[in-house]
């Protein structure tokens, strides 16, 4: 391959681009390529915040004290970006002798350089950085030849620009999870008080023949508004778990019949809902290994996700089978708006951004309880149709739990 085959260096940096995320290597790879397409192996880039604060330098090449007189430069976005102007980039300085024109031909004079090149790095016309080439020797470039180099340019710019938005999310992330860590720490000791003298109430007033009927509905909305928020915090811990991969499940057996009737009552008292849910069971018990709690957080986000959008006129059906492929299914269909097919897979991501002004919720319900599911090998579908309703379904693999249990 000629050192000079421009062509060949798009292929390649396109190549390295699709399996790269890190800034500085992606800038290294550029400094690299475009510094050997002019026939050089030094450069440099200066990377600016959009306060123009220098971001980030990197330099191939350079000596240590040619390194940092040429990053010191830098912090002066003004006389750097000012060798970019003037014309079509890339622009070739020739260094000479002085008086020189900014601090960078300066320091290239001293350290041996005859020209360098410099090219602007942008992204949709927003300027990112300046790119440097050191040549020792003056170089002649054909217009096809820059066209070759901008073109480098461009593509390397919008695989930093890509990257950076890579790391903006995940530090959005890393920032979400500790918010969520914080928060589910300093509300779990005050609720747990709350609960706990809550139940206190409870049972007192269940002893009390003249109780004021009023005072118990409110205390059972009380609590079961406490669960409610208490099953949310849950939901937080094990979101950040699963994020950082470190979410256990408890597996034991568990009869699904039970936990659905405990998922329906529980998502009904904690939504105060009038709606009519229809339950269809097996006639038996059907037994899966699993984590009792984390099912039924699952459950009730489905369920209550179902309630929240079906019109209260209208019955939302609650269904559970053993399927022919030795698992157990559990379908809940409700009477809604339904689901238009080009969100149908956003809504099970993690904070969808649905209409929660009108409805309510976090949009993390869906993205949590197929989590949940998917943990115990098993998968949660949706089905839907606009102006019909929506049916989502949980598949779990059947236990064969010995009958004495």
């Amino acid at each position: 391959m000629p050192p000079n085959d421009g062509l060949y260096l798009l292929e390649e940096l396109a190549g390295f681009l699709d399996s790269t995320t890190d800034v500085p290597s992606v800038i290294k790879r550029l400094i690299e390529d475009i510094a050997k397409f002019c026939g050089s192996s030094m450069g440099a880039v200066y990377l600016y915040a959009d306060d123009d604060d220098l971001e980030r330098f990197v330099a191939v090449g350079l000596l240590p004290q040619f390194t940092r007189e040429v990053e010191k430069a830098g912090h002066n976005r003004w006389a750097v970006e000012d060798l970019v102007r003037g014309g079509a980039p890339p622009l070739l300085h020739t260094v000479g002798e002085g008086p020189y024109p900014s601090p960078i031909h300066r320091l290239a004079a001293q350290n041996g350089i005859a020209e360098f090149m410099a090219m602007p790095l942008e992204y949709v016309n927003r300027p990112l950085g300046v790119l440097l080439v050191f040549c020792e020797k003056a170089g002649n470039y054909t217009e096809e030849q820059r066209r070759l180099l901008g073109a480098l340019c461009s593509l390397g710019a919008l695989g930093i620009a890509h990257c950076r938005l890579l790391e903006t999310r995940r530090w959005e992330r890393k920032a979400q999870d500790q918010f969520l860590d914080v928060l589910s720490h300093e509300l779990r000791t005050p609720l747990t008080s709350i609960l706990g003298f809550t139940q206190i109430i409870r049972k007192r007033l269940v002893g009390q023949r003249d109780a004021d009927s009023r005072l118990k509905d409110q205390i059972d909305l009380l609590w079961a508004q406490a669960q409610r928020l208490h099953r949310l915090l849950d939901t937080f811990v094990d979101m950040s778990s699963l994020e950082r991969g470190d979410f256990a499940i408890e597996h034991e057996p568990l009869d699904v019949t039970g936990l659905v009737n405990m998922a329906v009552g529980q998502s009904q008292a904690q939504s105060r809902s009038r709606h009519n849910i229809e339950i269809e069971l097996p006639g038996r018990a059907v037994w899966v290994q699993g984590d009792p709690r984390r099912l039924e957080h699952a459950l009730i986000h489905v369920i209550s996700n179902a309630i929240r959008y079906s019109p209260p006129d209208r019955p939302i059906v609650v269904h559970c089978s053993e399927a022919k492929d030795n698992s157990v299914t559990i379908s809940v269909t409700d009477r809604g708006p339904g689901i238009p097919v080009e969100v149908r897979r956003e809504v099970l991501k993690r904070f969808y951004p649905s209409d929660t002004r009108k409805t309510g919720g976090m949009g993390m319900g869906l993205y949590f309880s197929r989590a949940i599911v998917e943990a115990h090998g098993g998968a949660l579908t949706i089905d839907s149709t606009q102006g019909q309703g929506t049916t989502v379904t949980i598949s779990l693999p059947v236990e064969r739990v010995p009958a004495a249990i």
